[in-house]
């Protein structure tokens, strides 16, 4: 396949500390549960999907805002070593430090986002032009939703051929914002999450509607049970790889990553899924956010123990 890793890929997204704690009964409101800290973790959504591609040796940047303490120092400078350019982190003095907190128990995950105020994004000239020579841009709605005049800042990139990566959140009403679903290239869900999005739609239905939007590409994860790809002219439903999980925070980050690299280098999309099953399925037998992030050659070899072929 051709040599690709000339054409970056701009994350805009937040950065945290994940605070790991254990339990053996998740309890019901009025509950009392007992945990066990497991330590602190460098995390968050779209920093761990781009430590993934940087980890495949691809070029990547991160957009996010964080403040100078020692917590975001320290964020920052982890997310450095995984290989992800940090140039274009903005300063939030205002800002508190970032994190989330994440109960395990026996490989599930309970992830509780701490919502940390943060004042608009304003995208600079310098940030623009980053954006404008990008071949993807990889992002979630409820980042894009605190970027000032976020429509036009994608407008104007996708202008410059730029192409857009949605990992929508389905669950969450206001993250299915249609100002910004209607402008992605790709859209990536898991299974609940498209369910909740499509409403009283068909999966058929739904499918149409956001090929009739200019969505390309749509993806849903099945989780164990690996992921369907459609696209307006076909469909690839393709087979999970059985894994035991020790912790399953960052998979769905590492499959969209491992998708979309897999994409940026022109393999067929039922190739793209394979690879991006494995790297999940990897992902997964490692404790911590970032756990997905690894060489290209493990995976490759992953794929070919479990699919046959590279």
């Amino acid at each position: 396949m051709s040599d690709k890793n000339d054409r970056y890929v701009v994350f805009i997204g937040e950065a945290c500390m994940d605070e790991y704690y254990e339990t053996n009964r998740w309890g019901q409101m009025g509950d009392k549960m007992m945990l066990v800290p497991q330590g602190s973790l460098v995390g968050g959504m779209v920093p761990n999907a781009g430590g993934v591609m940087a980890g495949y040796g691809h070029q990547t940047y991160l957009i996010d805002a964080q403040s100078d303490s020692p917590v975001c120092r320290h964020i920052k400078e982890e997310i450095r070593k995984s290989g992800m350019n940090v140039d274009y982190v903005m300063l939030d003095e205002q800002m508190a430090d970032p994190k989330c907190i994440i109960v395990t128990q026996e490989g599930e995950r309970v992830v509780c986002v701490v919502d940390t105020k943060r004042a608009p994004r304003i995208i600079t000239p310098r940030h623009q032009q980053l954006l404008n020579g990008a071949t993807y841009i990889y992002t979630i709605i409820r980042t894009l939703q605190q970027i000032e005049n976020a429509p036009a800042v994608l407008d104007e990139a996708k202008a410059n051929g730029c192409k857009l990566f949605l990992d929508v959140e389905g669950l969450v009403e206001e993250d299915n914002d249609l100002t910004y679903i209607t402008r992605a290239n790709t859209l990536s869900f898991n299974d609940q999450g498209f369910d909740a999005f499509r409403k009283q739609q068909s999966k058929e239905e739904c499918l149409q509607t956001l090929f009739g939007y200019g969505v390309e590409v749509v993806v849903i994860t099945l989780g164990a049970d690996g992921c369907e790809v459609h696209t307006p002219e076909k469909s690839y439903r393709v087979a999970g790889i059985p894994t035991k999980p020790i912790d399953t925070t960052g998979a769905g980050d590492t499959f969209n990553a491992s998708f979309v690299y897999r994409m940026l280098h022109d393999y067929p999309l039922d190739d793209c899924a394979r690879f991006a099953n494995a790297a999940a399925a990897r992902a997964i037998t490692v404790f911590g956010p970032r756990g997905g992030i690894c060489d290209l050659s493990t995976i490759e070899q992953l794929v070919k123990e479990h699919y046959g072929r590279v």
